[in-house]
């Protein structure tokens, strides 16, 4: 459902795979406006509709018709996606759990990233949403300007709960992202740090700023370590490496970062990546089968003529 479908792959994408998968289901795409959408909402479920999915703007104010999959989460992104169960529409934002999805296919353990999440954007607001449900080994989130500004309206219950997941001033994130470098430029470490960062580069200045700064204080760090653990002689390329790479961000606003070898990595996910991988989500949730990733890859080049 959106106020305009065009353009939108998903039901594509969900046909391809249901028949690909064996299902009688069928996907139907929507024109609904904001007056019509509580009459919509009803119906599908007097249709019995099995699941919705929501494009922006509609996604944000969906919020008064859905619970969400566990009662006690916060719900700042929204709803993209919801399925029918006992009766009720139980729904999600799919961004944040194709972060993870993603982050996962590409070989690293949810438990092992160091999460930071820059800004209020749907993809930053899903990413936190998905994180106090499935928390990750480490987690910052920051924002430009006061801590308080211009939080979106949320389902939380309580000012302790509104307090616990407010982004943090840049100039007061030093430290902790300091914290979660260490563990990534660890040579042990099997840790990666996950970047969401979506915005215009004016925005995103002072993010990319921080994380050059800690890295170059994180790896030299490392380095003096390792000099002094080995010995100077034995470690002669260790003060020379070249400590950080350049930076931009952009794309999808998804960022890998990990230490390979004697220097950091960063690698940005495309946003064709990060878009399969919300849509793979949806689709196994609400049909409990996990789907057939090259053919939706395939589906949606073709859909968006690639």
């Amino acid at each position: 459902m959106g106020y305009s479908v065009a353009g939108h792959a998903t039901q594509y994408l969900m046909q391809r795979l249901f028949v690909e998968h064996g299902l009688d289901w069928s996907a139907i795409s929507v024109e609904v406006n904001r007056e019509a959408l509580a009459d919509a909402v009803c119906g599908a479920k007097a249709m019995r509709f099995a699941a919705l999915r929501f494009y922006p703007p509609l996604d944000d104010e969906v919020r008064e018709f859905f619970l969400s999959r566990d009662a006690t989460a916060r719900t700042l992104a929204g709803f993209t996606s919801a399925r029918c169960e006992d009766g009720d529409w139980i729904g999600w934002h799919n961004l944040g759990w194709g972060v993870q999805a993603e982050i996962v296919r590409r070989g690293t353990a949810w438990d092992r990233v160091q999460l930071w999440v820059h800004g209020r954007s749907r993809l930053a607001l899903s990413t936190i949403d998905m994180s106090g449900q499935s928390p990750p080994a480490g987690l910052l989130w920051t924002a430009d300007g006061t801590a308080d500004a211009e939080l979106p309206a949320n389902h939380l219950d309580s000012a302790e709960a509104l307090d616990s997941c407010r982004p943090v001033a840049l100039d007061e994130a030093d430290s902790k992202l300091a914290e979660m470098l260490l563990q990534v430029v660890d040579p042990h470490s099997d840790s990666r740090l996950v970047i969401v960062a979506d915005g215009s580069a004016d925005e995103l200045a002072g993010a990319e700023r921080l994380l050059r700064r800690c890295l170059e204080d994180s790896v030299r760090g490392a380095a003096a370590e390792e000099m002094g653990a080995a010995g100077e002689a034995d470690q002669p390329n260790a003060a020379s490496r070249d400590p950080v790479p350049v930076l931009a961000f952009g794309a999808s606003g998804l960022f890998l970062v990990d230490h390979c070898l004697d220097s950091i990595r960063v690698d940005p996910v495309a946003a064709a990546d990060l878009d399969l991988a919300a849509e793979a989500y949806d689709f196994q949730v609400w049909t409990g089968i996990s789907p057939n990733l090259e053919l939706l890859r395939d589906a949606y080049d073709e859909f968006y003529d690639l």
